[in-house]
Formats: C-alpha cells, sequence, structure tokens
C-alpha cells in the first residue's frame, strides 16, 4: 500500500512511468483507480463530476475539520460555498492586498539578519494572521503558506532565478511596499510561485469515491471505488513538462503555455468544487514574495533535512530553517567593496 511506505510519491511516480495514464491497485478494502492523464481528470472533475463524492478519508475527517467547504456535500456544500462567495469577489480580493503586504512588513519587523528560522512556521502564521484579519471565519486553508515555503526552498537552490526576481523586484518597486496595482507589473514574480506550485503543489493530489458504475478508457470503474489523481505525478509529466524537474518560471510565459491541455496543472483542483480561494491564495502568494523578497535572501541551512510528508498537503517533515539575509547589508557591503577597490585604484 503506496501510502503507508516511507517514500509513497516515489512508488506513485515509478508506476506512473510504467503503467500509463490509467492503472488500478488495492488498498487494503479499496479499490484505487489512479488517473495520469489531463482527460481523464477533467472527465471526473468537470464532465462526469455528480457521480463522485469526496473520498472517504475526508467525509470521514469531519469530526476534526467540521462540516465545512473541505468535507461538506450536497445541497449542505452548495448553501456554504453560496454564502462564502462574496467574499472572493474580485473586488473583494483586491481589497485584501494591503491586509497581506502590512502583515508581512510587521514580520519582517522582527526578522534580522543573520539570524536561522523556521520558514515554514513563519509562513504558517503569517497567512493565519492574514486569513484572520481578511476572510474572519471563511473557511481556508494552508495553501499559500506551504506555497510560499517551497518557493524560499526553490529560490535558495537557483540564485539565477532569485537575481532575475530581484531585478523585478527592484526595477518595478523600489523601496516601497507593493500595492494591488503593482500585480501586473509583477508577471516574473507570479510566474515563480506558478512554478513553485508546479513542482511542490500544497495539495499533491485528490480523491473520489465513485457513485455509480461507469467506464473510463475502458475500464468499467464500480461503485464504491476512489479514484485518485495526483497533482504532484501531473505536474511532473514529461509530455506537459519537458525537462520537468527543473525549477523554470519561463515556462509560463504565455508562448509556452497557452496550449497546456487544461488539467496538466490544476494546484486548485477543477470543476464546480475547485477551490472558491484560488484568485485570493495567487495575490496573496504573489504579493507577499514581492514584500519579502525585496527585504531579505533566505540561505538554506546546510545539512537540514528537508524531507517531504504526503498528508493532506505537501509539508516539510522537520520544517524549512533557512538563514536570513538582509538585502540591504549585501548591496552596503557591495557597495563598500567597490570604493575600496576605486580607492585602491
Amino acid at each position: 500500500m503506496p501510502l503507508a511506505s516511507p517514500h509513497p510519491l516515489s512508488i506513485f511516480s515509478a508506476w506512473a512511468r510504467e503503467f500509463g495514464d490509467i492503472f488500478y491497485y488495492r488498498a487494503a478494502w479499496l479499490h484505487v483507480y489512479f488517473l495520469n492523464h489531463p482527460d481523464l481528470i477533467e472527465e471526473v472533475l468537470v464532465r462526469n463530476y455528480k457521480n463522485f463524492l469526496k473520498d472517504r478519508v475526508v467525509r470521514n475527517s469531519r469530526w476534526f475539520f467540521g462540516q465545512g467547504l473541505l468535507t461538506n456535500e450536497g445541497d449542505s456544500w452548495l448553501r456554504q460555498r453560496r454564502l462564502s462567495a462574496p467574499a472572493f469577489h474580485r473586488e473583494r480580493v483586491a481589497s485584501y492586498a494591503k491586509i497581506m503586504t502590512d502583515r508581512a512588513v510587521e514580520m519582517l519587523a522582527a526578522w534580522r539578519n543573520g539570524e536561522t528560522r523556521d520558514i515554514h512556521q513563519e509562513m504558517m502564521r503569517l497567512t493565519l494572521g492574514i486569513v484572520v484579519r481578511a476572510l474572519f471565519n471563511v473557511e481556508s486553508d494552508e495553501t499559500t503558506a506551504l506555497s510560499m515555503t517551497w518557493t524560499w526552498h526553490l529560490l535558495s537552490q537557483h540564485p539565477e532565478v532569485e537575481q532575475k526576481l530581484h531585478d523585478e523586484l527592484d526595477r518595478v518597486l523600489s523601496d516601497r511596499v507593493p500595492q494591488f496595482s503593482d500585480l501586473p507589473a509583477l508577471p516574473f514574480t507570479e510566474r515563480v510561485i506558478k512554478e513553485s506550485m508546479r513542482l511542490y503543489p500544497p495539495a499533491w493530489s485528490l480523491a473520489r469515491t465513485v457513485i455509480s458504475d461507469f467506464e473510463l478508457r475502458g475500464y468499467r470503474i464500480p461503485a464504491g471505488a476512489n479514484v485518485v489523481m495526483s497533482h504532484w505525478i501531473m505536474h511532473r509529466h514529461p509530455t506537459y513538462f519537458p525537462d520537468p524537474e527543473k525549477f523554470d518560471p519561463d515556462r509560463w510565459l504565455l508562448d509556452r503555455s497557452q496550449k497546456l491541455p487544461r488539467f496538466a496543472y490544476f494546484p486548485f483542483g477543477g470543476g464546480p468544487r475547485q477551490c472558491i480561494g484560488s484568485s485570493f491564495a495567487m495575490m496573496e502568494a504573489t504579493l507577499l514574495l514581492a514584500t519579502i523578497a525585496q527585504r531579505f535572501r533566505l540561505r538554506s541551512v546546510p545539512d537540514h533535512p528537508v524531507v517531504l510528508v504526503p498528508s493532506f498537503t505537501l509539508r516539510p517533515k522537520y520544517g524549512l530553517r533557512m538563514t536570513l539575509e538582509s538585502r540591504a547589508s549585501v548591496t552596503e557591503s557591495t557597495r563598500t567593496g567597490l570604493q575600496t577597490q576605486a580607492i585602491g585604484h
């Protein structure tokens, strides 16, 4: 059973390579059909969505998560979704921008050059504070905190991408805090977030339970079976993402991304049950990245283990300890070095 193994993502990846677009396995008493093609995923999430329920694990978690949008079904879910929708209208989402950047600035006021912090915990506290201020009791999750955590990890491993990000931020913002109106002028910043969510999707998979027997790509899938779709696997499919392990934000340039099938990339799910807060999460992640990266570089701590835990979400098992490096101190150091060189000449 893959999820009981120490490395479930490796097992699923190997099976997808070996067995292709659709394959079957047993997980204890469950019949599981794993889908690894955009058209098949669209069939479940969009074209035939009424034939599926949230999978048993999610439905059985109501005692913990409550009867919210994550776990609810049917008319009750629809009523909750309609009640929540006004909070995520474009005009309302735009009004949250200052809350997001103000909260980030408050956090940065406590950061010091040379400190080491658990960035996963920092991002969790930051995004929780934003949700409390902006949305009050509207259901949210840790999507943005995890996307930010993995973005810092990737940037620390790819200084050329980080430099390109800093160049855009310095050119567009100089020293001022980003605003909602700046977002169209920060396309590379947004592409960094999108590429981070491709490689490290906060939700690594989603599953549905079949209500009535149906046929898919020649398979007769019975009522009660589980259908699993993995963002982690799909986002690394070499047919749609050449050199899939490479962190390449420019793969999201329009001329490179516009031909992608709809469900080659689906970090927020899709269909009627697509994450209601997707636009909120993307704006939040882009503004937070811009605000923090203006002021700090985050450097990996040597020998700190980065171990993925694919539970409901994709978390770092031991957190993500990183050292803070003030960009102001780096700039001042570079300036001093250049002045010293000039005096020497």
